[in-house]
């Protein structure tokens, strides 16, 4: 009788040790495959951070550019008014020294006919 309980108890201790084993290998697995899920999450996670990095550059040069481009527009805008703001006085400066000379002119035919008179 002591013979068939310790043969007993050494099978239930064979079983107890395969299920353990089986338990352990089971918990590795879900461990393993939970480390590869998560890896591959943050392997996404990383892609897209990397993706929104790459748009939010991509918006800074449009931006930059844009500003450039408003800028040069507005430098162009300016020379050209103050070119036109240039012609306008040089167009003003000539009206007043033709009117002058005319003035001038007017002025010397009426000196020479009251030294005729």
């Amino acid at each position: 009788e002591v013979a068939t309980l310790g043969a007993g108890h050494a099978a239930d201790v064979q079983r107890l040790s395969a299920d353990h084993g089986e338990a352990l290998a089971q918990q590795q697995q879900q461990h393993d495959s939970a480390a590869e899920q998560l890896k591959l999450s943050h392997a996404a996670e990383l892609q897209e951070l990397s993706a929104e990095n790459v748009r939010r550059l991509t918006t800074l040069e449009e931006v930059s550019q844009g500003s450039n481009e408003q800028l040069q527009q507005v430098i162009e805008r300016v020379q050209a008014e103050h070119l036109a703001r240039e012609q306008a006085m040089v167009e003003g400066h000539a009206r007043e020294l033709e009117e002058s000379e005319r003035r001038f002119d007017e002025d010397q035919a009426a000196k020479v006919a009251a030294l005729r008179t």
